[in-house]
């Protein structure tokens, strides 16, 4: 009975049981199955998963996508989150292609709610800050804006989410001589990179970087210790970037091929703080908010005339903590260093995410790889995680006696904090019009409420009350203001599942799905007055579309002819919607449509720098019997034959076999998307694959009778595949060295030298 009282009273269960109860508050709708995450999670997300789980069920990778945009690659988009851990677990025991499988997806989504707050306590209780001051900081940065708006892009959650737990093996490895340190730690960095947020893992690693050089520095005097201990931090995350292999080296090579491989500076700084969203900080809703479609909205968002920049230029971590956190830094700069480095690392993030309002990413725009990532303001996740911490230190910097020798500084925090929302409620600063005016108002005075509420919490304290109830109370506040600002946006109407079966019916199933490999073709299924389906069902249905939804869109995927409709042709869409003889939407057949595969046995060869002109001005060109190539094929063609044929005997996501016939040497041209890891086979012997009409295929074919196939061999996965092996072998080696000393009792994990 005592061992089980005192399980009972175990501050890490107590912890546990306490963030299990904010997250079910805060996302209560969600986990009832009364309320669906929406946008991405519905548009790109939910059908990435029962694409992965279906092919993984029926025993295939899934390494190309052949129902977006005609075809591109899905094992090498980093989006697709494909090794991140807790999905090749869901992928592989549930999926989202079964029953309940979104509302399976959205609770594990969920669930890192609950690690990011037990990794913020754990990092907390590390800082030697007390069990409430951690749970303040937890709660704080779990239900931040940076985490809770961003429920539809789950890869920003999940890195932010393991965050705290490197940080917390991080300062294991450089403070200590522990050795299990780096492996643990480097193991949960790849657990983080694997998560899918290319931007946010170069943010992320940026900061802990800057972190470890901080800690190697500030921990010692000696300059032969220091460089141990940053060696050993750079250790961590150099095998957690390795352990990122798998899937770093296909992504870049994408990246390569997509329209994001270079970005103006206009186009990168998209999505730069405004200093006017700095107001957001005190008031969450000054520029108004978006919410769930079908959700009343008596405030819209006025700050932008984009709605994605509302949750991507968020921050919002509760005005309790914005008070605690600038006394923190006020009252801790000379005295601490770790209330320095918070400090330092918050300003350095404020002065990123202004982007081009500002100084500072003009200088970092021009470094590897940050150029090539948009919307700056994302940094700002760097405030609200220091900024979560300062608030647990200030709080425990409260006692007697301080508030006489403090009383300007309190006076002073308060005020400007109440003035910025009297400001705000006044409609003199944000000021909106109509009645969104009057809601944003309303909303500002409730923050006033909130803050009293600290307020009065931290007088007590002064007093002379050390209660641990009474920094429940503030851990209390801070989470209901959270929810107040936040839990809204998650809370949308419409369960993925139902709508991809309300998009495409019984009937249209039987007309759009082709059966492979006898009846094969794309369709096309918008115009600009409308999206007959969701944009991407066919991952969900098997619909192979002309159109899609991705970010990271190929820059060849459409023949570069003079008109759209030939566009189509080559790209075998044989259904597109358009108006019928009523004026109805319909999809309607395409009979110019031409077939998945062709031969042809002419060829013009031009340069690549020259083909889009050429495609575009020459109108003499057939492409039923030429095609324009970027380099000579192996021999000479010969002269077409009426018996000449090619046939799809097999077609897979990663291999498409034909069967072909010619009675001269032929070209056979694909209407499939050329992408570097696709090889060519005829008669098991590698042969060239050309790139065909700007950005389709095709395979040199001898006379005679021959059978074709193309398989999806990436030597970039390969590569990938080695390094995150060799990482996984150092990070085992690691913990293994560890255990080793342990047995022989001279251990020294956790000991500071």
């Amino acid at each position: 009975m005592k061992s089980i009282i005192a399980l009972i009273r175990n501050e890490y269960v107590v912890a546990t049981a306490t963030f299990l109860l904010t997250t079910f508050l805060f996302f209560r709708p969600n986990i009832l199955g009364k309320a669906y995450f929406w946008d991405d999670f519905i548009e790109q997300v939910y059908p990435n998963r029962v694409y992965a789980g279906r092919m993984l069920a029926q025993g295939e990778f899934p390494q190309w996508n052949p129902y977006s945009f005609c075809g591109m690659p899905f094992q090498a988009d980093v989006q697709t989150a494909l090794y991140y851990p807790p999905y090749m677990l869901f992928d592989r025991i549930i999926g989202a292609h079964t029953p309940m499988g979104a509302y399976w997806l959205q609770l594990l989504i969920i669930t890192h709610f609950v690690v990011a707050q037990l990794g913020m306590y754990i990092l907390a209780r590390q800082l030697a800050l007390s069990p409430i001051a951690g749970g303040i900081a937890a709660i704080a940065y779990a239900f931040a804006a940076p985490l809770a708006l961003h429920t539809h892009h789950p890869m920003f959650i999940e890195h932010l989410a393991w965050l705290p737990l490197v940080m917390v093996f991080l300062r294991k490895a450089v403070t200590t001589t522990s050795i299990a340190a780096i492996g643990w730690g480097a193991l949960l960095g790849g657990i983080m990179l694997l998560s899918g947020a290319p931007q946010m893992s170069l943010y992320a690693l940026s900061l802990l970087s800057i972190v470890a050089i901080w800690w190697s520095i500030a921990e010692t005097s000696a300059r032969r210790q220091r460089l141990i201990r940053l060696g050993k931090g750079f250790a961590l995350l150099l095998v957690a970037v390795g352990l990122y292999g798998i899937q770093y080296f296909p992504s870049r090579q994408l990246a390569a091929e997509s329209e994001r491989a270079t970005l103006s500076y206009e186009q990168a700084t998209e999505g730069s703080l405004e200093l006017s969203g700095l107001l957001t900080a005190v008031v969450p809703k000054a520029f108004g908010v978006v919410l769930p479609p079908g959700v009343p909205n008596s405030m819209p968002y006025v700050g932008s005339e984009h709605a994605y920049l509302y949750w991507d230029t968020a921050f919002y971590f509760g005005i309790g903590i914005v008070a605690l956190a600038l006394w923190a830094a006020i009252m801790g700069w000379k005295e601490n260093s770790l209330v320095k480095l918070l400090v330092v690392v918050s300003v350095l993030a404020v002065l990123f995410a202004l982007g081009s309002n500002g100084f500072l990413y003009r200088l970092m725009y021009h470094l590897p790889l940050f150029g090539n990532v948009r919307i700056p303001a994302r940094m700002m996740f760097v405030v609200a995680f220091a900024a979560s911490l300062l608030a647990g230190w200030g709080w425990d910097r409260l006692g007697p006696g301080i508030f006489r020798r403090h009383r300007t500084m309190f006076l002073g925090i308060g005020g400007l904090l109440g003035l910025v929302v009297v400001g705000v409620g006044s409609g003199l600063l944000a000021a909106a019009p109509g009645r969104a005016g009057v809601a944003i108002a309303s909303s500002a005075w409730s923050q006033m409420v909130y803050l009293l509420l600290v307020g009065a919490a931290v007088l007590v304290r002064l007093r002379g009350l050390r209660t641990k109830w009474i920094g429940v109370a503030v851990a209390a506040v801070c989470f209901f203001d959270l929810q107040s600002a936040h839990a809204g946006f998650s809370q949308g109407k419409v369960n993925p599942e139902s709508d991809y079966r309300a998009a495409l019916n019984d009937s249209l199933r039987a007309l759009l799905v082709p059966t492979s490999p006898a009846n094969l073709f794309r369709v096309s299924m918008r115009r600009p007055e409308i999206i007959a389906l969701k944009r991407n069902q066919g991952l969900v249905d098997g619909v192979m579309l002309f159109e899609g939804y991705n970010q990271l869109l190929l820059k060849r995927r459409h023949p570069t002819v003079r008109s759209a409709e030939q566009v189509a042709d080559l790209l075998s869409v044989r259904w597109a919607i358009g108006r019928d003889t009523l004026g109805q939407w319909a999809f309607l057949p395409r009979p110019t449509a031409y077939p998945m595969a062709w031969l042809v046995h002419s060829a013009r060869n031009v340069p690549d720098d020259r083909v889009v002109t050429v495609m575009q001005n020459d109108t003499t060109i057939d492409y039923h019997t030429t095609a324009v190539i970027e380099e000579e094929p192996p021999f000479q063609l010969g002269a077409a034959d009426p018996g000449d044929s090619i046939a799809i005997t097999l077609y897979t996501n990663d291999k498409i076999r034909y069967v072909t016939h010619c009675a001269q040497p032929a070209l056979a041209v694909l209407s499939e998307i050329y992408y570097p890891a696709w090889n060519a086979y005829v008669d098991g012997e590698r042969v060239p694959l050309l790139r065909a009409n700007y950005c389709l295929r095709a395979v040199p074919i001898p006379a005679g009778s021959h059978t074709v196939e193309l398989r999806y061999e990436s030597a970039e996965f390969t590569k990938g595949s080695l390094v995150t092996t060799a990482s996984l072998a150092a990070t085992v080696v690691l913990l293994m060295l560890d255990m080793l000393r342990r047995v022989q009792g001279r251990s020294t994990f956790g000991h500071k030298p």
